[in-house]
């Protein structure tokens, strides 16, 4: 039998309520921590946030609104995705970390990614001379696509340091085999996960009516940013009241392979139509 990955109505309807509070209190927060042109000029400036008050200089204040803006950016991206899977009853327990870790890497991302403007396109410049609107929209965007923020940050060390060497086991890379979906008498979704660092990835689902499958759907490519969703392929013609099992399988662009669980599925068995004369019930 196929274990059990999907948040329950309870446990999705906590997860909506959270992503809906989260947004608006980082959005408070920002407000208030946001510095104006008198501010800048001024050097410090007040912040009250639910009751604490605090004078903090303008550096202070540059720097949290950054990290507020990339922790806007990643709950923006969780909760799209969040909505997306809720509506087509595809969210799985195993996403949840990867969307509360995506608000604190967002937060981390957009502080380097301002540590690195101000200390090279900004060098020698003074507070005062701070866009905290470029900035801010720097580190919510960053928050976003923190994939692609990552990419350009190894782009980036690859051009300052050296080559660390590498093989085919020094990168992380796991496969998963989710429970399918749309299961009905002649086809069946199936899914699958992929955890890579090393891409694009080459992956592909096995098939068939006994763990030694027989069959496999075309090959795919995905790049790493397409991996941070679930991979799916619908499977159609299957035979009605039968057992399948199936398992997803990937190769990393250092050549290492890798695949998931054995899963099994039954496809459902149509109602016999009424025999002459028989009046159908209801």
């Amino acid at each position: 039998m196929a274990r059990k990955s999907n948040p329950g109505t309870l446990a999705v309807t906590i997860i909506v309520v959270l992503c809906a509070v989260v947004i608006p209190v980082l959005l408070y927060v920002l407000w208030e921590f946001w510095p104006t042109s008198a501010v800048l000029k001024a050097g410090t400036g007040s912040v009250n946030v639910f009751g604490i008050h605090r004078t903090v200089s303008t550096e202070v204040m540059l720097f949290a609104v950054v990290a507020i803006g990339g922790a806007l950016g990643g709950t923006l991206h969780s909760t799209r995705s969040v909505a997306w899977y809720v509506g087509q009853q595809h969210l799985k327990w195993r996403w949840v970390p990867f969307y509360l870790v995506t608000i604190v890497l967002g937060a981390g991302l957009a502080t380097v990614f301002y540590l690195l403007i101000r200390g090279g396109l900004f060098q020698g410049a003074g507070v005062s001379d701070a866009n905290p609107y470029g900035f801010v929209a720097l580190g919510t965007l960053v928050g976003l696509f923190t994939e692609q923020a990552l990419v350009m940050l190894r782009k980036v060390a690859t051009e300052v340091f050296s080559q660390a060497e590498t093989g085919n086991d020094s990168a992380k890379f796991v496969v998963t085999t989710d429970e399918p979906s749309d299961v009905t008498d002649t086809s069946a979704t199936l899914a699958g996960g992929v955890d890579a660092e090393v891409g694009p990835v080459t992956y592909r689902f096995e098939w068939g009516q006994t763990p030694s499958y027989g069959n496999k759907t075309p090959d795919q490519v995905a790049q790493l940013d397409q991996l941070a969703e679930p991979v799916t392929e619908e499977l159609p013609g299957l035979a009605a009241g039968t057992e399948y099992h199936y398992r997803l399988v990937a190769t990393n662009s250092a050549g290492k392979s890798s695949h998931g669980d054995d899963q099994k599925f039954e496809t459902t068995t149509p109602e016999a139509p009424p025999a002459d004369g028989e009046v159908p019930a209801g």
